[in-house]
């Protein structure tokens, strides 16, 4: 509970149980302390405290619940935006890059034939032929800068993979930190379920008590 409210303040009031344990005190000081006094009004005013105090059980596990889930939405969300983000800047920089080699091989025609058939192995997915430009003209320039942009492609393509690795991580943390979440949630859910059992059980018992000890007709 205090990692959850450290994570979000915001919950901080909703979740404070103090006001709830307060009002179990109470009606456990009134169940105890005037055992057999009042008759009928003090059973049915301590009947009405027991139900405000089940109501008050009930309406905290609830607001534990869905502010459980939000949380866990929201995480889910900011992954899923994450992931996104990173496969639409992937898919574009492939798409610019697909793009400038296509201009490039359509702009320099047959006389850079070989430079075309380089650049379409590289648009294919081939990133392992290399590059030996011969001399020093416009064509071993073109293909020195083709190198360079497979060797840019190279660098890209491993961020990316790089990337994903860190998705898969973070996946994996938030498929942790759902299963941390879920087992305090269970955990107070069924001490919350005991509490309500025990106080009925008081409840029934005080009120037999009540009219056994009330006052005869």
């Amino acid at each position: 509970m205090a990692k959850v409210v450290a994570t979000h303040p915001e919950l901080a009031e909703a979740l404070d149980p103090k006001a709830l344990l307060k009002q179990t005190r109470t009606v456990r000081d009134a169940a105890t302390d005037s055992t057999g006094e009042g008759g009928e009004a003090q059973a049915k005013k301590l009947s009405e405290m027991f139900v405000s105090a089940r109501e008050g059980l009930v309406k905290y596990q609830d607001q534990l619940t869905r502010s459980l889930v939000a949380m866990l939405n929201q995480r889910i969300q900011t992954v899923q935006r994450r992931l996104w983000t990173g496969v639409a800047v992937t898919l574009a920089g492939l798409g610019v890059a697909g793009y400038l080699f296509y201009g490039f091989a359509m702009s320099m025609g047959g006389a850079l034939r070989a430079v075309g058939q380089r650049i379409d192995e590289v648009a294919e997915g081939n990133l392992t032929q290399q590059f030996k430009p011969r001399g020093k003209d416009e064509l071993a320039n073109i293909l020195v800068r083709t190198a360079d942009m497979r060797d840019s492609l190279v660098g890209t393509l491993s961020q990316v993979s790089r990337s994903a690795d860190q998705v898969a991580t973070v996946s994996e943390q938030l498929r942790q930190s759902t299963d941390d979440l879920a087992a305090p949630t269970e955990a107070t859910s069924s001490q919350l379920q005991r509490t309500a059992s025990s106080m009925e059980e008081m409840q029934a018992c005080r009120m037999k008590e009540c009219a056994s000890l009330g006052p005869g007709p």
